[in-house]
């Protein structure tokens, strides 16, 4: 008697912890899917930020367009001090649906007019519909000086996914 009520309330005990860790365990993100960029911005090198603005396209894991805006940009300049070398960019693309914060560090820009560079991306933040959106990459970037404007079409290509 003893044992059975006591392989009774074990195998309960079993169940309910069984139960427990299905409800509990995390959802599934979704899977790894291409994720591409494309945007063109426009700085004003009288100004610098923030009159860096411009649009962007997204195509993959993502369709969509907006507007962008770059919240930061650092440079490095190459010993003469004349020509860009290196940028460090935080855009924000924005659309009906939400934000999208991108970090990017493009260390290989050579050329004077025009450049170009590589270099990578990760998505920092999201909100609304992008609250949960994770990506990475790789970014190449043309830029042309028609004085006072330096126009700025970068490439990102990578794989995003949801939470």
């Amino acid at each position: 008697m003893k044992h059975t009520r006591f392989a009774a309330i074990a195998g309960l005990a079993l169940v309910l912890l069984f139960s427990m860790g299905l409800l509990a365990s995390p959802a599934k993100a979704t899977p790894p899917e291409d994720l591409n960029f494309v945007t063109t911005t426009v700085y004003d090198v009288r100004q610098g930020p923030p009159s860096i603005s411009g649009n962007w396209t997204a195509y993959g894991f993502i369709n969509s367009s907006g507007d962008a805006m770059v919240d930061a940009f650092h440079a490095g300049w190459n010993d003469a001090g004349l020509w860009l070398k290196t940028a460090h960019t935080i855009e924000v693309f924005n659309d009906s649906q939400g934000s999208i914060t991108l970090e990017a560090q493009i260390t290989n820009i050579s050329g004077r007019n025009p450049i170009s560079g590589t270099g990578h991306w990760v998505i920092k933040d999201g909100t609304g519909v992008y609250a949960n959106l994770h990506g990475q990459g790789t970014v190449s970037i043309y830029g042309e000086l028609t004085f006072p404007y330096l126009t700025i079409e970068s490439e990102y290509a990578g794989i995003g996914h949801n939470d």
